[in-house]
């Protein structure tokens, strides 16, 4: 530590230059790391996916188009597509249960 008496304005810049260029680094440092010290915790992943999975889901239901006539046989044309939106959602709750189960298995 420089004492106040005696620091010309150089010094001063270069210790402030030092001690912001140690402040970035703990902050980078510090980034990666949760409350209890250690790094960063498989929830953030888990939540992460969780949010793509929702977001894959939004768009399969979006790309499925209202029937032009309000009766069943207005359905038929589409009975092909919201089968496959049954079965891919199937799918996807089934990869969704194993990664989810295979993220609370793992200890960190």
């Amino acid at each position: 530590m420089l004492c106040p008496l005696h620091v010309d304005a150089g010094e001063l810049r270069r210790a402030s230059r030092a001690e912001l260029r140690e402040n970035r680094l703990n902050v980078t440092r510090n980034t990666f790391r949760n409350y209890e010290g250690s790094s960063m915790g498989k929830g953030r992943l888990e939540a992460f996916s969780d949010g793509v999975l929702a977001i894959i889901i939004t768009i399969m239901v979006l790309e499925m188009k209202v029937p032009h006539n309000t009766d069943l046989v207005a359905l038929r044309p589409l009975l092909s597509v919201f089968l496959s939106y049954v079965l891919s959602f199937v799918y996807l709750g089934i990869y969704w249960n194993n990664h989810h189960h295979m993220l609370h298995v793992t200890k960190e």
